[in-house]
């Protein structure tokens, strides 16, 4: 009789824990489900603002070689015309002077990358580039003879602008990701040895922060027009010219 009752007992246990883990399991099962599904909504949303934004890339991208196409059209000089010429040579230096035209010469690529792995909770902040570290190398090779730079391709002039927005750098309202590629036309060797015997560089440079740095001499380099890539117009809208008569 006692047995029995402990039979009944232990069998009403079992079928409360199998009930309880039975409920659990589903219950979990359920919120997988669901965030599976948001991870696959935000993907997807993801993937089409991506879409979005490479066909407006595309079409400022064409709108801009339109440009160049005009623009080298109304620049061509009358060989019979001496006012021409010295005003196509004027806009030349000016246009050289504002970072207007593509220049070549010898030079050095850096490149600056986040620490491999890199770990917020256990890794200095210095392990990952800022817009402070992009800005203290280009000050770095300025001050060592650069004479035109480029940061991931785009021209830098007298209205750039660099700045950090979450992990990732801000430069005339464009985002860019690591790794951060600085190409600077100059004397390559002074550039070189400035960046090599840099204090700065050399922390970064140690395993507790683990910055991720390249660089590289180049016999022949090119860098583009800021024209390709902007517009100027857009950042000196609040300008008045000054009628020098």
């Amino acid at each position: 009789m006692v047995s029995k009752r402990w039979y009944s007992i232990i069998t009403v246990l079992l079928s409360v824990v199998f009930g309880l883990f039975f409920g659990n399991f589903l219950v979990q099962g359920r919120t997988l489900f669901r965030a599976k599904d948001s991870d696959a909504v935000a993907i997807s949303d993801l993937r089409a603002e991506l879409a979005v934004e490479k066909a407006k890339y595309e079409q400022l991208a064409n709108r801009q070689q339109e440009l160049e196409a005009r623009k080298r059209t109304l620049l061509q000089v009358d060989s019979h015309d001496p006012s021409s010429e010295r005003l196509y040579a004027a806009w030349k230096e000016y246009a050289l002077l504002s970072g207007l035209t593509d220049v070549s010469g010898t030079g050095i690529r850096l490149t600056l990358d986040d620490k491999l792995n890199y770990n917020p909770v256990s890794d200095p902040i210095e392990s990952v580039v800022h817009d402070t570290t992009v800005i203290y190398a280009m000050n770095l090779l300025w001050a060592a003879g650069a004479r035109a730079m480029t940061l991931n391709g785009t021209r830098m002039t007298a209205v750039s602008n660099i700045s950090c927005v979450g992990p990732t750098i801000l430069s005339y309202d464009v985002r860019l990701m690591p790794p951060y590629e600085i190409e600077a036309i100059g004397p390559a060797d002074s550039m070189k040895k400035a960046v090599e015997s840099d204090s700065w560089f050399a922390r970064l440079r140690q395993k507790e922060i683990g910055v991720r740095i390249t660089l590289s001499e180049e016999a022949m380099m090119t860098l583009p027009s800021f024209s390709k890539t902007h517009d100027f117009r857009s950042y000196m809208d609040l300008l008045i010219p000054v009628d020098e008569s």
